[in-house]
């Protein structure tokens, strides 16, 4: 292997990522789009990379651990606790999404109308590279229109985090039962392993973690903690390999279990400039690595992709969030924000292809939905989160209720129009305790405000004591 040929290509792949992701921010759009197109310009269109050489195989080595870091960065900004709390809902709205996509796009590959799926595993990855959603394209839009406080909006995340872990998941399972021609006995053994693997390991993390951060701590040296943790992020993907689980699956588990952690911050400060450099290393190879042999295919089979992947997210989840107690506008805005793919749909198609078990054109379905999914979401997006939002009214005004604590202050509110949560932390501050006046149709809206008020340092400083109230006190006029 030539060592200069190695560096230029790193080079010139990190450079490009950086450019073609600032080119998308300045075109309002996620900066993974712009690296994908980058690696898509270096690669098939111009071929300044050759894939096939011994420098490109370092590059791809420098790739999987890109990997195996975006994974393990996924898991830590996950918040185990938001997803304890919304758990049900977050459950039951993914896994209607992951259903319907699954299904849908195994019946497709089935058919074979514009695919080209025999083998008994393809159709099954065609599904998983139909389901996950990729939580930074909806958060970053949704952030950027100022509605990442609403309840639906939170749901979407933690709702994208349970698809990213059930998606890994089920690959793994695939995976695992591969060797036995995926029959139902090896599918329940690698099942029970994989489980009984995962249930140990948080287990043991939780017990471990905090003990060798603590000592890790103590240590003089600089950016002790990082370096600790990046290694362990290492093992554990080894032991999840070892055990039959896709390696990523190992460190996306450990930055979960670190993200209940006090230190997650520092760590996750501190990794971000490796992350920056590394991360889009992944990207910009998934671009090289796309073939542009048969641009009708392409456009064909990524069109079926993309009207599968919106109509099954937007179905399922907005069914989900209906049963789950949400009014129509929030079900559709969650329905339209778990529609973008990227992230791990790259993720399951990169394994897959390695693995040999897709061909490239496959694997360039997926760079075509990935592409297709963000610019529908950011269309849908902007039209279903316009319009004025209901949020927290409070009343200066200090009342007795019925049921409530004898003697003591209360501040009452309840719900109209654009008035700033803000307030609602300082003014809170003055009273003893906090009832909330809720009327029909703004259950959930409630329950949303009190997470953020039991998460945030004003409320833990305040020690608030809340209280639901039931729909009987409730003006009429409310």
């Amino acid at each position: 292997m030539s060592e200069t040929t190695a560096m230029m290509y790193l080079g010139i792949i990190v450079l490009s990522a950086k450019l073609g992701g600032e080119l998308a921010h300045r075109l309002r759009s996620p900066s993974v789009l712009g690296e994908i197109m980058a690696g898509i310009l270096i690669g098939p269109v111009i071929g300044i990379i050759d894939m096939t050489s011994d420098a490109a195989t370092f590059i791809s080595y420098i790739g999987h651990l890109a990997l195996l870091f975006l994974l393990f960065r996924i898991g830590l900004e996950s918040n185990l606790r938001a997803m304890v709390s919304y758990g049900r809902k977050a459950f039951a709205i993914s896994s209607a999404g992951i259903v319907l996509s699954v299904t849908l796009g195994t019946l497709w590959a089935l058919t074979g109308i514009g695919i080209d799926a025999t083998a008994i595993h393809e159709p099954i990855i065609v599904g998983l590279i139909l389901v996950s959603t990729s939580v930074g394209i909806t958060a970053r839009v949704i952030e950027e229109m100022g509605k990442l406080d609403l309840l639906e909006s939170t749901m979407i995340i933690e709702a994208s985090m349970v698809d990213d872990i059930l998606t890994l998941l089920i690959l793994s399972i695939v995976l695992g039962s591969l060797g036995d021609g995926m029959s139902m006995l090896s599918v329940v053994t690698v099942s029970a392993r994989i489980f009984l693997f995962i249930g140990l390991f948080v287990w043991v993390g939780r017990k471990i973690l905090p003990k060798i951060i603590a000592a890790v701590e103590r240590m003089e040296t600089a950016d002790s903690e990082l370096i600790v943790v990046l290694s362990l992020a290492c093992f554990a993907a080894v032991a999840a390999e070892a055990i039959g689980l896709a390696y990523i699956a190992g460190a996306l588990l450990l930055g979960i279990i670190l993200s209940d952690l006090p230190e997650r911050m520092i760590i996750e400060s501190r990794m971000e400039g490796l992350c920056n450099f590394l991360v889009p290393v992944f990207f910009v190879l998934v671009g090289v690595n796309m073939t542009m042999d048969d641009p009708r295919t392409l456009l064909v089979t990524g069109s079926i992709a993309t009207v599968l992947a919106v109509g099954s997210k937007i179905v399922g989840c907005y069914l989900a969030a209906r049963w789950s107690g949400f009014q129509r506008v929030q079900a559709l805005r969650i329905g339209v924000g778990m529609i973008p793919r990227a992230e791990v749909s790259i993720v399951v198609a990169t394994i897959a292809l390695s693995k040999g078990l897709i061909e490239q054109p496959i694997f360039g379905m997926t760079i075509f939905l990935t592409v297709a999914t963000a610019i529908i979401t950011i269309i849908l997006l902007t039209v279903v989160f316009s319009g004025e939002e209901r949020v927290i009214d409070l009343s200066d005004q200090e009342v007795m209720e019925p049921g409530a604590p004898e003697g003591v202050r209360i501040c009452s509110f309840s719900l109209c129009h654009n008035e700033d949560l803000e307030q609602l932390m300082v003014k809170s501050g003055t009273h003893d305790v906090l009832l909330i006046r809720v009327s029909e149709g703004f259950e959930h809206a409630i329950e949303h405000l009190i997470r953020r008020l039991e998460h945030t340092h004003s409320a833990r400083k305040l020690d608030l004591d809340l209280y639901m109230l039931s729909p009987q006190w409730i003006p009429a006029d409310n």
